[in-house]
């Protein structure tokens, strides 16, 4: 369980029983880019001549469907069957997550790194369960990841809600909790929900405001089971 030790006038965390979250697809593993590659080349079909500021614009959606589906209302021509397009695409990005992507390095090692200290660990997933649990599988931390696959039904994903839901997915006890997110959505709902917030950014959401956010950085690889564990000892 947590504990707090008096250390230069304030209480420093203890490790066990620390929750850290992360949102799976898009923290663990580079989810918006390979979305990205996937679709510049098969939406020209649907007159989407697609850009990282487009994409940015449009494309920043919790599901693949939903972002090919805003990309093709705002940016198409018109042509081809948007439905169409949207699910066979949705099946090839499923896919290439489960068979192809690596998971970022740097988070693998803060995962394990945390495990190792006795955090308990949470992934937040917008895919299928049986998807998202392949995909999991992939981070080496099987046993040690609770994970909450829970696909979005409206654009604003994560909601405060959810996130409460994963805590409890995660330990039935209040405990000390901090979630790593990737964009301003997953940010102020996490705020929302009474997490501690380390920012991600990736190439497309980097220009966001993370106002509130407790650290942002430009690369994951420049976290620490140390900064985490400071940051949750500052009241």
């Amino acid at each position: 369980m947590a504990t707090e030790t008096a250390t230069g006038g304030h209480k420093e965390l203890q490790a066990e029983g620390v929750i850290l979250l992360f949102e799976l697809e898009t923290v663990a593993f580079a989810g918006r880019k390979r979305l990205y590659d996937l679709l510049k080349k098969s939406l020209t079909a649907a007159g989407v001549q697609l850009s990282p500021a487009l994409f940015g614009r449009y494309g920043l959606k919790p599901t693949p469907e939903q972002s090919i589906a805003s990309l093709i209302e705002n940016a198409g021509s018109g042509k081809g069957d948007a439905n169409k397009i949207s699910a066979e695409m949705s099946a090839v990005y499923t896919r290439d997550l489960r068979e192809k992507a690596e998971p970022n390095e740097a988070i693998t090692k803060l995962l394990a790194a945390a495990a190792k200290k006795g955090f308990m660990l949470g992934a937040l997933s917008a895919l299928a369960e049986e998807d998202a649990a392949a995909v999991v599988a992939k981070l080496g931390l099987t046993a040690d990841i609770k994970l909450l696959a829970q696909k979005p039904d409206e654009p604003n994903f994560p909601r405060a809600d959810v996130w409460l839901k994963l805590l409890k997915t995660v330990s039935k006890s209040s405990r000390p909790a901090i979630a790593v997110v990737s964009s301003q959505v997953a940010s102020k709902s996490a705020l929302a929900a009474g997490l501690r917030v380390v920012v991600a950014p990736d190439d497309f959401t980097g220009h966001q405001d993370f106002g509130g956010a407790d650290i942002v950085v430009d690369s994951a690889s420049e976290l620490s089971v140390n900064d985490i564990i400071a940051t949750l000892s500052v009241k």
